[in-house]
């Protein structure tokens, strides 16, 4: 939903919610709340434990935003406030009434996850001939530091480098962060280590978690490899 006063927590999975809104109950306890979810059944704990924590008035949207898009105001493109495609984990998958491309931040028609099967699919790396690298599952449009999906146009999936696409938690890395490194020169590989670097440095002062910092020393760690590699000639495959 599109909304000025919308709050995103940014948070990946449902199990970091409780602490979130730890974190947040004084800055809510004053304020009407309005949540919504997929089908409604993670809102219903999720304001029951906001009311033990001292947000008094606090509604949810009945049957989570899927029952919100079977809804004659939902359906209609020119009425409804959702915008993206809501999944859904059985036979029914995705309910879409518009669609906001996250690298272009466009609508459009062609903005989707891809089309790759298994359903949660995942780009992974495979030797090709001649010491190069080839995409398994190239056509899943996820973003290429944490695999979430990432609803991507046409146009942004097929001019982007080397299909290399960021979610929205992740844009700051974009052009530093790649999946395939053999396609880079030392200089090049030299600079996306000094930046990774960089940002790591700004994550520990800005005291970010654990597993956001490994991430990026991952990645570090996988550069100066590619780096290696390069100097000695000596083609290898980079997980």
């Amino acid at each position: 939903f599109d909304h000025p006063a919308l709050v995103d927590p940014s948070t990946r999975t449902y199990d970091e919610f409780p602490r979130w809104l730890r974190d947040n109950k004084t800055t809510l306890a004053d304020k009407t709340v309005l949540m919504y979810c997929t089908g409604g059944i993670r809102c219903e704990k999720a304001s029951s434990l906001a009311r033990q924590l001292g947000v008094p008035r606090v509604f949810q949207l009945r049957g989570g935003i899927h029952r919100y898009l079977e809804s004659d105001v939902g359906a209609n493109a020119e009425s409804s406030l959702f915008v993206g495609e809501n999944y859904v984990f059985d036979s029914r998958r995705a309910s879409t009434v518009a669609r906001k491309c996250e690298m272009c931040n466009r609508m459009s028609e062609t903005a989707s996850h891809g089309t790759n099967e298994p359903f949660y699919g995942d780009v992974s790396i495979a030797p090709g001939p001649e010491g190069t690298e080839v995409l398994l599952n190239a056509g899943c449009r996820v973003c290429c530091v944490c695999r979430d999906r990432v609803l991507c146009c046409d146009t942004c999936f097929h001019v982007s480098e080397q299909r290399d696409l960021y979610c929205i938690r992740h844009m700051h890395l974009k052009g530093i962060y790649h999946t395939r490194l053999s396609r880079f020169s030392v200089d090049e590989l030299e600079r996306q280590s000094l930046r990774l670097r960089e940002e790591h440095e700004k994550m520990l002062k800005s005291k970010a978690s654990r597993g956001k910092r490994r991430t990026v020393m991952k990645q570090i760690r996988r550069v100066d490899d590619a780096k290696e590699a390069v100097r000695t000639s000596s083609p290898q495959q980079l997980q």
